[in-house]
């Protein structure tokens, strides 16, 4: 489970900075760039290719927290069961 928390980790760290990047290059387009238009729709397709790229991090970001926290409850109710067992031993 560690090395799964660890990827969710690196992952959701590396689409932070992707998106803080992304939203330097949406506010450029959209205020202090004036291309013509076909160069800003370029962009924008660009844009939407490589959110779609992105798309299966994002989603993987957006899960994981629920399958380690299901992993942390399984893991609890163990210890639970653990503690139980030993007392009748």
């Amino acid at each position: 489970m560690l090395s799964v928390h660890g990827h969710f980790q690196l992952t959701q760290d590396s689409l932070a900075v992707w998106l803080t990047d992304f939203d330097v290059v949406l506010t450029n387009l959209e205020h202090l760039s004036e291309p013509p238009s076909n160069e800003k729709i370029r962009q924008l397709d660009d844009i939407d290719r490589e959110i779609q790229e992105k798309q299966t991090k994002i989603e993987y970001v957006r899960t994981c927290p629920n399958y380690l926290l299901s992993k942390t409850i399984d893991a609890r109710g163990l210890t639970i069961n653990i503690n139980e067992l030993t007392k009748f031993c």
